[in-house]
């Protein structure tokens, strides 16, 4: 008779197949998402930010930009707000069809107390940028921009804290309260369709994003290539930072014939953008590297993009944007 002992070891191996077997885990929206949002996008700012490309090519200038705008910079200290350092993600869940419907979410550390004082003073100076309401216990940012003119825009965006490590930010006033008052109701759930997308994505992506075309947004679509374009039903990608930067997008189709289609109409697009690279100067060298590494393929029901930027590709780039400010100047 077999032992206990040995059924134990035998379902122990078993269990540890399936989960070497299990495939990856799927993205999660954030549960501030709301049920009928159509796309989400997540920028992972901690990981991009320690990633070593941003370090050698772009933290300088995110930097240098920062210390530019000397009242976004005051602000920001008065604040004890280093957005470098506090940000740990942003997400971005809209509805493709309802302009209005459109969410972002900032995750980090806040310091509430220094928010408030700040916002509070601001607004007592430039009370036609910046007000601060009160809506029973939650309190409200209405907040106007400018344009390039330096005009105050029209149309206010309303922001709220959910809590000391979480802000979020809408078009208007009532869906930021309903998106303050939904967490407090738990982990939210959306719907089948950006569910089915976002299992193409592991979110651990640096940058990830799931978008569902609705039939509404097929209705819209006209040209030639209308009827290929009509059998796309999501687009799934990511970027992944580290010492390279790699692109992958997945266009997700109703059938295999359609993937098919669309790779041809997509590998027609190829020839035009290796002529822009030739007949541009500056950029030419650093975008055929690019274009030498772009890879198209169907996968079943799918069209794959890949694409992987080098070290090399990104100096040749910054070579070529120094010659071409020199040659302006």
């Amino acid at each position: 008779m077999t032992s206990r002992k040995t059924w134990l070891k035998v379902l122990g191996l078993a269990l540890a197949a399936l989960g070497v077997a299990a495939p990856a885990r799927a993205a999660e929206a954030d549960k501030l998402v709301p049920a009928d949002a159509g796309g989400v996008v997540v920028v992972n700012v901690r990981q991009i930010l320690d990633s070593e490309l941003v370090k050698k090519y772009a933290l300088d200038q995110i930097k240098a930009g920062l210390k530019k705008n000397a009242q976004a910079r005051q602000a920001l200290e008065a604040a004890g707000l280093d957005p470098l350092k506090d940000v740990d993600s942003l997400t971005v869940a809209f509805n493709p069809v309802d302009q209005n419907k459109v969410l972002f979410v900032a995750h980090g550390t806040f310091d509430l107390d220094k928010i408030q004082a700040v916002a509070e003073a601001q607004a007592r100076k430039k009370p036609d940028e910046l007000k601060v309401l009160k809506e029973g216990d939650v309190t409200l940012y209405e907040i106007k921009g400018r344009d390039e003119k330096g005009k105050v825009r029209g149309k206010p965006g309303y922001a709220a804290f959910v809590d000391k490590n979480t802000l979020v930010a809408t078009p208007s006033k009532a869906y930021t309260l309903q998106t303050v008052e939904n967490a407090g109701k738990g982990a939210g759930r959306v719907g089948k369709d950006l569910q089915s997308a976002l299992k193409k994505v592991s979110g651990k992506e640096s940058v990830w994003w799931a978008v569902v075309v609705t039939d509404e947004m097929k209705k819209k679509l006209k040209g030639p290539q209308a009827e290929v374009l009509t059998k796309i039903e999501s687009v799934t990608g990511n970027v992944n930072l580290s010492d390279t930067a790699k692109l992958s997008v997945l266009v997700n189709t109703a059938d295999e014939k359609s993937a098919d289609q669309l790779k041809e109409t997509i590998d027609e697009f190829k020839p035009f953008l290796q002529l822009m690279a030739q007949n541009n100067k500056q950029a030419g060298p650093a975008i055929k590297d690019v274009l030498d590494n772009l890879k198209i393929s169907a996968e079943k029901n799918s069209v794959r993009i890949s694409l992987e930027v080098t070290e090399e590709a990104l100096r040749k780039a910054a070579a070529g944007g120094k010659r071409s400010s020199r040659e302006d100047q």
